[in-house]
């Protein structure tokens, strides 16, 4: 903004997921995420985590699940802060409903709270519009909000983002 950059985050995930039970609603998974922003002082953070899910809905046209997952938070600063690392519990949310024949809304909320500090934590929400052009390809329209209780320096606690992209899917 005002011809100055104000912002550049990365951001990566992997997940390996596989269902069980006897109507394999529940599940278990495996997440390594990954992240850098170059303005609130991180120069990256790293997060292997392990957890649990399960389905309430998952229809083509409706979908709601929850899960809860425990991890360790690696934290490297761009400046003299010290590097931190700490266990954290995630709880997630996610909501899906199909609005109209290729448009569908979705919510997705992740909250990583300190385990080690009580009352420090990092909260994400994306609310997106996804558009299917075709079986593989999909146009999505996001609205990110990513909160941090205790930023450090001059960071803002809310950073948002309106994010658009293109979905492949194989």
């Amino acid at each position: 903004s005002n011809s100055k950059m104000d912002a550049r985050k990365f951001y990566a995930m992997g997940r390996y997921a596989s269902s069980f039970g006897e109507d394999l609603k529940w599940y278990n998974f495996y997440k390594v995420e990954g992240d850098q922003d170059r303005f609130a002082n991180i120069d990256y953070r790293i997060l292997p985590s392990v957890g649990v899910g399960y389905w309430f809905a998952d229809e083509e046209d409706f979908k709601v699940m929850i899960e809860l997952a425990v991890g360790i938070e690696y934290t490297e600063y761009r400046d003299n802060t010290e590097s931190k690392t700490e266990a954290v519990l995630i709880p997630r949310g996610y909501f899906e409903k199909k609005l109209l024949d290729n448009l569908k809304i979705s919510e997705d909320i992740i909250l990583y709270p300190s385990l080690g500090d009580i009352g420090e934590y990092r909260l994400k929400s994306e609310t997106s519009l996804v558009n299917s052009l075709s079986e593989t390809m999909s146009l999505k329209v996001s609205f990110v909000d990513e909160f941090n209780s205790n930023p450090g320096g001059s960071t803002k606690k809310n950073d948002y983002r309106l994010v658009s992209s293109i979905i492949y899917t194989f």
